[in-house]
């Protein structure tokens, strides 16, 4: 066990007699895809680290990050002792190493060698989803800002798909729906980029998607991120989508 810590980032810098001293209190755990580690709600008694495989982080339906081999998760339990504010669910056969939070709390305290580095792994892994969060709260100051600059539709519908797509690059082409003040159905007032899907189909998603304001699915092989505008009666005023191609694999982040 101490070798298969030592191999993974977090620990990578420490000691072998830390190693050693580590390895008796880590709990691997094999999962198969579909298992779940933890539940929005559990306990924050632990933290983990992904030894192989993949665990995705999801609030909902939603997918906030997703975690490969050396990234740690759970590192919010060394800090506070709050209830996990998502679900962790493996995708793949996944191997995790799990360490009980008062337990790995002490083991750093008592060996400030290892403290620093390992906080330093897990600071950066949290940086990253932070700096996705930071990007997207972007993206809707600047769509409220585009808004708010007075353009026409065809001008507001251009801006807003060219700022998400620029904010989403994994997507391949956005479009902008809208309800006609006279008409039953929502139609399609702007794309952009290399858009493959129907049209209706889109629209179906959108509609099937409502009450909720954001939302994802998988049409005809592609990956669809929305967000829907309802009125007070729960139907679609209008939504705002990305798509991409290629392997049904969802969005890595989301904004509603």
């Amino acid at each position: 066990m101490s070798h298969e810590l030592g191999a993974l980032s977090a620990f990578r810098s420490f000691p072998e007699a830390a190693l050693a001293i580590l390895a008796a209190q880590a709990e691997p755990r094999d999962l198969e895809a579909g298992d779940v580690l933890f539940c929005e709600g559990d306990a924050g008694d632990s933290v983990f680290v992904v030894a192989s495989g993949e665990i995705e982080i999801r609030k909902g339906k939603r997918v906030l990050a997703r975690l490969h081999s050396g990234r740690t998760g759970g590192e919010m339990a060394l800090l506070e002792e709050e209830s996990r504010s998502a679900d962790a669910v493996a995708t793949d056969a996944t191997r995790v190493i799990r360490f009980d939070r008062v337990a790995l709390a002490e083991f750093l305290q008592t060996h400030p060698e290892c403290g620093a580095p390992f906080f330093f792994e897990t600071g950066r892994e949290m940086s990253r989803r932070l700096r996705s969060t930071s990007e997207n709260l972007l993206t809707v100051f600047e769509v409220g800002r585009i808004v708010a600059s007075g353009l026409g539709v065809e001008g507001l519908v251009e801006r807003i798909i060219e700022r998400l797509l620029r904010d989403f690059p994994e997507a391949d082409a956005g479009r902008v729906l809208l309800r006609h003040p006279l008409a039953e159905d929502v139609e399609v007032v702007g794309r952009g980029g290399d858009a493959e899907l129907d049209d209706a189909a889109v629209l179906a998603v959108a509609t099937r998607a409502a009450p909720e304001p954001g939302y994802q699915d998988v049409v005809d092989g592609h990956a669809v991120l929305g967000a829907t505008l309802t009125d007070e009666r729960g139907e679609v005023m209008g939504a705002v989508v990305v798509e991409k191609k290629g392997d049904n694999s969802p969005f890595t982040v989301e904004q509603e």
